[in-house]
């Protein structure tokens, strides 16, 4: 999933997104060369913030609104801003640096890899691009024969953030807005109370290799 925080005076917004795709290609010679794109599905955004459901609900439509992919906006533009991503461009940091040195632990999904990694590359959200460097704890299994949780997977791979990213609402034109995208310049003054410039965004992801 990605989860996601937005600090505010009176408010701290939370909610996550489930729905992701992608994919992760390494080479496991040398780690060091992986790239990837991971995607996640803004309309499936949600809400956290409150013990009601019914606010958490409405805050979510709210959200779905602010990222144009309410249920009027024109389909070609809400398609194009449906996905936010991360592609990794580069790796500039493995620890360590080899699948021969790294720490291997054995439980009950199988024999397991462990690294720290620093990743550079490019963050798209409501069709705008800036670059992000994301600091990632990973870890890739060899999954055990009949293992029960992953059937299916020869290799699991982990891959979480260290610590949460920011993300400037600002500088992806992230606002309030209508179904049909319209911006509420109205609602601006009243949501700044509630919400600040600045999302902080976690990753936990946990793609697979078929065998």
């Amino acid at each position: 999933m990605v989860k996601f925080e937005i600090p505010a005076p009176l408010e701290t917004t939370r909610g996550q997104i489930d729905k992701i795709k992608g994919n992760i290609n390494i080479d496991f010679d040398h780690p060091e060369k992986t790239t990837g794109i991971i995607q996640a599905d803004l309309s499936s955004v949600k809400v956290s913030t409150f013990s009601d459901d019914e606010k958490n609900k409405t805050q979510g439509e709210h959200m779905v609104n602010w990222f144009e992919v309410g249920p009027d906006v024109d389909k070609e533009k809400r398609e194009q801003n449906r996905w936010a991503s991360f592609q990794i461009k580069k790796i500039v940091r493995l620890s360590p640096s080899t699948f021969k040195e790294s720490v291997v632990v054995q439980d009950e999904i199988g024999k397991a890899h462990t690294f720290q990694l620093t990743a550079l590359g490019d963050f798209t959200i409501h069709g705008m691009t800036k670059p992000k460097t994301v600091t990632l704890d990973l870890t890739l299994y060899e999954v055990a024969p009949n293992n029960k949780r992953y059937p299916e997977a020869k290799y699991v791979m982990l891959i979480r953030t260290q610590k949460p990213f920011e993300v400037s609402l600002k500088e992806h034109d992230i606002k309030p807005r209508d179904t049909t995208g319209k911006f509420l310049s109205s609602a601006l003054s009243v949501v700044g109370l509630k919400i600040s410039d600045t999302a902080l965004v976690s990753l936990d992801l946990r793609p697979f290799i078929k065998k």
